[in-house]
């Protein structure tokens, strides 16, 4: 109870540009950060999603928990919101594009539905060579496991 409330008051103070520039040091903020979208889950605007996948390539996932904390989250926002994944994915410098695909083909745990995540991609517009990318990695990551997605 005592994180969720200083996740909040941080989340009050920091500026989002600040934690997607990469001025923020801060793991608590980074982990301010994960919190929010991880509180907007299905409703996680545009503008989180560009700023969370900017942070994929930064110095927030120093840490194993915070690294964790991302990982999951890169899962349930491609889950939720893959039509916004896909098109910050496509905005996205290609150095940071390929640490976020590193990041789809090694998911943390295995409670991770890969099949449902390939599914709402899949169904998902955009830019079809970034959604096609994303979609060999999370069949990558699925034939990690033992299975095949498609």
């Amino acid at each position: 109870m005592k994180r969720n409330l200083a996740i909040a008051f941080l989340l009050a103070l920091l500026p989002w540009s600040a934690l997607a520039t990469g001025r923020a040091d801060d793991g608590a903020a980074c982990q301010g950060m994960f919190a929010a979208i991880e509180k907007a889950g299905a409703a996680v605007t545009r503008k989180q999603v560009d700023e969370f996948l900017a942070l994929i390539d930064s110095r927030c996932l120093a840490g194993a928990e915070s690294h964790e904390w991302a990982n999951e989250l890169l899962f349930s926002v491609l889950l939720a919101r893959p039509q916004e994944f896909i098109a910050a994915f496509s905005r996205t410098p290609s150095a940071a594009q390929g640490k976020i695909i590193r990041e789809l083909e090694s998911p943390v745990h295995d409670g991770i539905d890969l099949r449902a995540v390939f599914r709402s991609t899949s169904s998902a517009r955009g830019d079809r060579r970034a959604r096609q990318r994303i979609l060999d990695a999370l069949d990558a990551a699925a034939q990690k496991t033992g299975f095949r997605l498609e």
